[in-house]
């Protein structure tokens, strides 16, 4: 599914290979006016402290791609951001302090791109001395970080947490790169925690139906935003419509959707990718569940 070729992954699954200098100096002329726009909508606060120090199991969105999420006992969080990051800034706080988290066992980092893994983040939760998951290749980026567990892994790679907890690392179709230097040169992907799929970044592409026909999915947390404009995005990241699609591609039984309403990453409106996810959800009959920041469900 991919090679190796100077130390870097080569993939069906790549995304940066459809992204070209010109096409990105290209969108940042074009949208200079909408980056000072001012943004009048904003995600909704919904702390729930009785659920996340309960021992039930658990999903909490916690903004943008993470989620905190109690199964079997462990805790997990998914690509932890829990403040700024280079050139962008929250639109919304992140919900709970450390103390409020009470522990993490799990970080699961799904690929090296700055909003999805940040060190800051991560060395404020290393006090829990935690295990982190990541892609192959990327401990080159965790050296600065004491007091926790590196497991690399592979795509289709399984890691038994209990007898009622698997972590599988799944295929996506992205990239990813920190410097100027390396690109692609950690591997980059999704995660299957138990039946929960957490989609990472990705683009809409074949490896939603190739997992759907592996594995049991109950609930799919898929990104809908940051896909304008589409001549730069389409390759790397889905519009509400394609998020919609690979949740029905994975035969999920429902989807929880992310990755929107926390940074102005891209061109869409704020409130265009929620808007527009309820409206594909009801017209395909699949089940989704918008949930504000700091808010969860029991499963």
């Amino acid at each position: 599914m991919y090679r190796l070729e100077n130390s870097r992954f080569v993939s069906q699954y790549d995304g940066f290979k459809d992204i070209s200098l010109l096409k990105v100096i290209k969108w940042r002329i074009s949208n200079i006016s909408f980056q000072k726009k001012q943004i009048d909508y904003r995600l909704n606060i919904e702390k729930n402290l009785e659920m996340i120090t309960s021992s039930k199991d658990f999903i909490s969105w916690l903004g943008h791609s993470t989620f905190l999420i109690q199964i079997d006992g462990a805790r997990i969080i998914t690509d932890p951001i829990m403040f700024d990051i280079p050139m962008f800034k929250r639109q919304v706080s992140f919900p709970y302090s450390i103390d409020e988290l009470k522990d993490i066992d799990y970080i699961l980092i799904s690929h090296s791109h700055y909003d999805h893994l940040d060190l800051k983040s991560i060395k404020l939760l290393s006090q829990f001395s935690p295990k982190v998951i990541t892609p192959l290749k990327m401990s080159r980026y965790l050296k600065s970080v004491e007091n926790i567990d590196i497991v690399e892994m592979d795509w289709f790679q399984d890691l038994h947490v209990s007898s009622n907890l698997t972590i599988t690392f799944l295929p996506a179709k992205h990239w990813g790169r920190r410097g100027v230097f390396d690109t692609n040169k950690t591997l980059w992907g999704s995660f299957l925690i138990r039946d929960i799929y957490f989609a990472g970044d990705t683009s809409y592409f074949s490896h939603f139906q190739e997992i759907g026909k592996k594995f049991k999915i109950s609930k799919a947390l898929m990104p809908i935003g940051a896909y304008k404009p589409q001549f730069i995005m389409k390759s790397n990241h889905m519009n509400p419509q394609e998020s919609i699609q690979g949740a029905l591609d994975l035969k999920a039984d429902e989807v929880i959707p992310m990755h929107f309403g926390t940074f102005k990453l891209s061109d869409e409106d704020f409130d265009e990718p929620i808007r527009l996810a309820n409206e594909e959800s009801l017209k395909n009959k699949i089940p989704l569940r918008e949930l504000n920041v700091g808010a969860g469900i029991y499963l």
